[in-house]
């Protein structure tokens, strides 16, 4: 390649390091977002929507821009959402799916309503989807029991994992989301939801709207889901791939999804919504603008 060719190509670049720290896609100039056009979209001159979130974001998987940025680098505690980590890290240590496990009162914590209880047996399998399903405390507890860690080891390899995939501005302090010292940020949300829902087990456990399974003596149990995304037409076409709902007090109400759109794939995050249906209809918002404000080319 010619001296002139290598240095412009290098001059370029550099420039595109130096916008890509920006928040938003919209800050690289529309005539650098041609010449990568098939990496970063391009921003519509569109305002950006108001939500009543603390905070919110957009990712484009394939760029890694930030489509849409509100207080999204603001760390606030993230209730359940932690249970997405919990069950990437139980993935690694799984103890096997037709193993069984007996529900002991040392497992039982509060929070969500309790869907198992001590004496239950339960295949892993079970545990697992009914757990995520219903956000069920006790059954993550019983989680992290089966794989043979204490929950201090578990806790920490929750964190190390964070780091072990370059996601920042997040802490964890137990596998439940109970401690409010489960700490994120939006930002940080969306890149946990692009980890986890790339995991097939993971998908398929909250895709489903309600989950049956037996426990003990073939006593039949059944838990919902608190997602009310779950088979909702979405604007443009656009498909869920998978959601998990948080909520504490302290942290509002939450919600991490992503979704599937015209062969491109975004991950949000809606954290500290003041009612629970806005962290649905907000993340409906901000999906809607994202799609309506930029353009890929494919």
């Amino acid at each position: 390649m010619p001296t002139f060719a290598l240095l412009t190509f290098a001059i370029v670049a550099i420039v595109i390091s130096i916008f890509s720290q920006s928040p938003q896609a919209s800050a690289i100039p529309v005539s650098l977002q041609t010449v990568f056009r098939h990496t970063i979209p391009a921003r519509q001159q569109i305002v950006q929507p108001k939500i009543q979130a603390r905070s919110a974001v957009v990712l484009d998987e394939q760029s890694g821009y930030r489509l849409l940025d509100i207080s999204a680098d603001r760390e606030q505690p993230i209730a359940s959402l932690t249970k997405l980590m919990t069950a990437l890290v139980f993935l690694d240590h799984n103890p096997g799916w037709d193993k069984s496990i007996t529900i002991t009162k040392e497992d039982l914590r509060g929070g969500a309503k309790a869907n198992i209880f001590p004496g239950d047996q339960i295949k892993i399998q079970d545990l697992f989807n009914a757990a995520l399903v219903a956000s069920d405390n006790s059954g993550i507890s019983a989680l992290v029991r089966s794989t043979g860690l204490n929950e201090k080891d578990f806790v920490t390899a929750m964190n190390n994992k964070a780091n072990e995939l370059h996601v920042r501005g997040i802490h964890f302090a137990d596998p439940t989301g109970l401690d409010t010292n489960n700490q994120g940020s939006a930002l940080a949300v969306a890149k946990l939801a692009q980890v986890a829902f790339n995991k097939k087990e993971i998908v398929e456990a909250l895709g489903h709207s309600s989950y049956g399974f037996s426990v003990s003596n073939n006593v039949k149990r059944e838990v919902k889901s608190t997602n009310e995304l779950l088979g909702k037409n979405l604007p443009k076409g656009s498909i869920l791939v998978g959601g998990k709902t948080g909520h504490l007090n302290e942290a509002g109400f939450c919600f991490a999804g992503v979704f599937k759109y015209n062969g491109h794939t975004l991950a949000t995050a809606v954290l500290g919504a003041p009612i629970d249906e806005e962290r649905f209809s907000e993340t409906i918002k901000i999906l809607d603008w994202t799609m309506r404000a930029y353009v890929w080319e494919n």
